[in-house]
C-alpha cells in the first residue's frame, strides 16, 4: 500500500524562507513539527523572517531594488549535485531532469516573472550556485527533527531578497527514481519563491526504491551450520547474478558477496533440515525459507535467507535463487516461472548408503525387542546376541544396542514367523525400513527393520538372530562369529 502524505499551498511575502517536512502557522510566529514517525510528511514552509530580521549568511536582507536581475545577481545559476554512488539509481539523471521541467515551464510559474532565473545543470561544477545534496534520510531541518526522515530541506527564494553565497538543498534519496525526481522538483520550486507549484503532476507520498533505506550496497554473509567444508559461496554468487540480470523483481538491489562479513545485511544460511518458515511448523523439510520483502518495507536488522544442504550444485542454486525472489518481493506463483513455484524437484548429492556405513542409523543407540508371542528360548538367544554384540571390538565403539524384551515398538524387533513372510520351510529373513536422501534408489540410513525367523529354535535361532542384527546395525564392521559360511553357532 502506498503511503499518502499532505501537500499544503502557502504563499507568503517573506525574504527567505527554510522548507522542510514542517509546518507553519501563518498567524503565528513561531515554527512547530507535525511530523508522524509512520510516514515522512512534506507538509509546508517554516517560520516567515521579518524585512527587519538578520538572516542567515546565504541571504542578506535589503529594499528591493531595480538593478538586480534577481536574488541572484545573474541571469543564469549554476546547479551541480552531491550524490552517494549507486548502481540502481542515476542521480545525475535524475537530477538533470527535474532541471529541465523547470527549464521548460519556467515563464509559466506564476513567480517566475518576479523571479527570472534559468537553471544551468553543471554536475560536476566545484562552486555551483545552488547544489542538490542527495542522501538516504535527512534527519535535521533548519532546527527541526524527524525519528524517520524529511522529504527534503530547502530556502525559499523571494523576488526582493539578495543571493549571496551557495544554496545548498537537502533531497532524500531513500525513494524509487521517479519519486526522487518529483521531491527535486518540489526542492527546485523554491528557487522561484514558493514551496509548492499547482500542476505539479508529482503529488503522491513516495515509494521506497529498496527495503534498505539507508544503504546503496547490501551485504550478503555466509555461513555454513553444517561444518560440511562444502564451497557455498559460488552458488550465492551465480543466484545473484541472475537477479541482477533480470527484470523480475519489486525494486533493484546492489548486492556484495562477502561470507565472513560481521554484519551482513542478509545472512544465507545453510542448515541440514529444514522444518521451520516463520509461522509454518513442518514434519517434511523444505528446500528454503526467506521473507517475503516487498518495496514499501523498510529493515534495519539481518535477514536470513535459510537454505537446506544435501542438494545438487545445481538444486542449491536454484533454491537460493527461488529464496532471494521472496526477499525481491516476489511470491509463490510469480514470474518468473518455474523458478518461483511452490514446489520443486531438487536433486540430492550422492550420499553413502547406508550398506557403506560403519553404523546404518542416523544415531547410536539402537533398541532391539521381540515381539509379543515369541518363545522363551528365542527370547533369551536374543538377550545373550545383543549382550555378546555389545562386548565385541568388531563393532564401533559409539555403538550400542539396548535390549528392551518384548516390544513392537523397538527399532528392530524379531518376530517368529507365523504369516509366512520368508517363504521358507525353515530359516530366517529380514526387512529393513529406511529413507534414501539421494538420487539412487539404495537407502541412506536405516529406521527400523524386523528379523523373522521360521521353524528355528535354541542355539540355531540365535544363529540367526546374530547374523542379521549385526548387519542391520553396522553392514561394514560385522563380527566373525556371523560369517555367512560360519553356522557352527560358535558365537557363544
Amino acid at each position: 500500500m502506498r503511503r499518502r502524505t499532505g501537500l499544503a499551498v502557502l504563499l507568503v511575502f517573506l525574504l527567505i524562507l527554510a522548507g522542510c517536512s514542517a509546518m507553519s502557522d501563518s498567524n503565528q510566529d513561531t515554527t512547530h513539527s507535525d511530523v508522524t514517525t509512520d510516514a515522512p510528511r512534506d507538509t509546508g514552509t517554516t517560520t516567515s523572517i521579518d524585512s527587519t530580521t538578520e538572516t542567515t549568511d546565504t541571504a542578506i536582507p535589503t529594499t528591493a531594488t531595480t538593478s538586480r536581475i534577481n536574488p541572484f545577481g545573474s541571469e543564469q545559476i549554476t546547479v551541480g549535485i552531491s550524490a552517494p554512488p549507486n548502481r540502481t539509481i542515476n542521480f545525475t539523471e535524475i537530477a538533470e531532469s527535474a532541471v529541465s521541467y523547470w527549464q521548460n515551464n519556467r515563464e509559466e510559474a506564476g513567480r517566475y516573472h518576479e523571479n527570472p532565473v534559468e537553471l544551468v545543470f553543471e554536475p560536476d561544477a566545484e562552486n555551483p550556485d545552488l547544489l542538490l545534496e542527495y542522501s538516504p534520510t535527512i534527519g535535521r531541518c533548519n532546527g527541526e527533527y524527524e525519528t524517520d526522515t524529511f522529504l527534503k530541506c530547502t530556502e525559499t527564494v523571494e523576488a526582493d531578497s539578495v543571493v549571496s553565497g551557495q544554496l545548498t538543498y537537502k533531497i532524500a534519496s531513500r525513494y524509487t527514481a521517479e519519486d526522487t525526481e518529483g521531491i527535486t522538483r518540489q526542492a527546485l520550486n523554491s528557487v522561484y519563491g514558493y514551496q509548492h507549484r499547482s500542476g505539479n503532476d508529482w503529488h503522491e507520498g513516495p515509494e521506497l526504491r529498496d527495503p534498505w533505506v539507508t544503504k546503496d550496497t547490501v551485504v550478503v554473509g555466509i555461513t555454513d551450520q553444517t561444518e560440511s567444508n562444502r564451497d557455498f559461496e559460488p552458488l550465492v554468487r551465480d543466484a545473484l547474478e541472475y537477479w541482477s540480470n533480470s527484470t523480475h523483481g519489486d525494486y533493484e538491489v546492489n548486492w556484495q558477496v562477502r561470507p565472513d562479513a560481521p554484519q551482513p545485511d542478509v545472512m544465507v544460511s545453510f542448515e541440514e533440515s529444514i522444518t521451520d518458515c516463520g509461522f509454518s511448523i513442518s514434519t517434511d523439510s523444505s528446500l528454503g525459507c526467506a521473507p517475503l520483502l516487498e518495496r514499501t518495507e523498510s529493515t534495519y536488522d539481518v535477514l536470513d535467507v535459510r537454505i537446506a544442504t544435501g542438494y545438487t550444485d545445481n538444486s542449491t542454486t536454484s533454491t537460493i535463487k527461488h529464496e532471494f525472489g521472496h526477499v525481491l518481493g516476489l511470491d509463490h506463483g510469480e514470474e518468473p516461472m518455474p523458478l518461483m513455484a511452490a514446489e520443486y524437484d531438487a536433486t540430492r548429492q550422492s550420499m553413502t548408503n547406508a550398506t557403506d556405513r560403519a553404523i546404518s542409523w542416523e544415531r547410536n543407540v539402537i533398541s532391539v525387542g521381540v515381539a509379543p508371542g515369541v518363545s522363551s528360548g528365542t527370547e533369551s538367544q536374543a538377550e545373550a546376541v545383543v549382550e555378546h554384540l555389545n562386548s565385541q571390538d568388531s563393532q564401533p565403539e559409539n555403538l550400542t544396542l539396548n535390549y528392551v524384551g518384548t516390544s513392537n515398538s523397538s527399532d528392530i524387533v524379531i518376530r517368529e514367523d507365523q504369516s509366512g513372510e520368508c517363504e521358507l520351510e525353515q530359516g530366517s529373513c529380514r526387512t529393513i525400513f529406511g529413507i534414501n536422501l539421494d538420487a539412487d534408489e539404495r537407502l541412506e540410513y536405516y529406521t527400523g527393520g524386523e528379523i523373522y525367523l521360521t521353524s528355528l529354535e535354541g542355539e540355531t535361532a540365535g544363529w540367526h538372530i546374530g547374523y542379521w542384527l549385526d548387519r542391520i546395525v553396522s553392514p561394514t564392521m560385522t563380527d566373525s562369529a556371523w560369517d555367512d559360511d560360519d553356522d557352527d553357532r560358535d558365537w557363544q
